[in-house]
């Protein structure tokens, strides 16, 4: 056993082998947002949610303006805003799914890691 598979098997202690088990084969929609709500970027996503229902209010009251206006131009405006916002929506969602699919590939770089060292562990037993 070399000097590194020494330092791999002190690193695998038994809370690891206990989250290795813990770990679900397949995660929903619902288990990755309750987990991007644990993570790191916790006060990002929580912001990201507020601007997102902050957005979406504006979304719609621009649109009923742009129904309410009479001249051609404040209309142009209204409807430059309605898009500006719904563009600006989509691009928080997308970076949002972008965090979750990060959790996700972190999780299974941790398990692959795990279960090497694991198999590590078992050839050198």
């Amino acid at each position: 056993m070399s000097h590194v598979d020494k330092k791999l098997s002190a690193a695998l202690s038994d809370d690891e082998h206990r989250l290795l088990e813990e770990m679900p084969d397949y995660d929903n929609i619902f288990t990755l947002m309750s987990r991007s709500f644990k993570s790191a970027m916790r006060p990002f996503v929580i912001l990201l949610f507020v601007m997102s229902l902050v957005a979406m209010a504006f979304f719609v009251f621009s649109v009923w303006k742009v129904f309410e206006s009479d001249t051609t131009q404040s209309q142009i405006l209204w409807s430059m805003a309605a898009t500006g916002t719904y563009i600006w929506i989509g691009l928080a969602k997308v970076w949002y799914w972008m965090q979750m699919e990060r959790q996700k590939l972190l999780m299974e770089l941790k398990r692959a890691e795990l279960r090497v060292l694991s198999a590590i562990e078992a050839r050198n037993a």
